[in-house]
């Protein structure tokens, strides 16, 4: 019977990783796809979580994510820019003519 228990719990433990895995890159696709409409953004941590309504482990866990992917940077003042800061340039030096 424990061996049953052991499988039961080693099957929950990993469906919930591959959900949170799911969650994950989930919220990597809504940030990016935000972050791709509006080059110029610039949030902080809490606004980041007050926008998506994200708890502050998803919010770590994503912000995490996408600056180890190399898609966000974190500027001096703690504001998520996109990393790709030509991108950003030639987004705002287009605006501006």
């Amino acid at each position: 019977m424990e061996s049953g228990h052991a499988y039961c719990s080693g099957w929950r433990a990993e469906q919930e990783m591959t959900e949170r895995d799911a969650d994950l890159k989930m919220w990597m696709s809504v940030i990016k796809g935000e972050y791709q409409e509006m080059p110029g953004l610039q949030l902080t941590k809490p606004q980041v979580r007050r926008l998506w309504g994200l708890g502050e482990s998803e919010c770590e866990l994503v912000l995490d994510a996408l600056q180890a992917s190399e898609f966000l940077r974190v500027t001096v003042r703690g504001r998520y820019v996109l990393a790709d800061s030509n991108g950003t340039r030639a987004s705002v030096s287009a605006q501006s003519r």
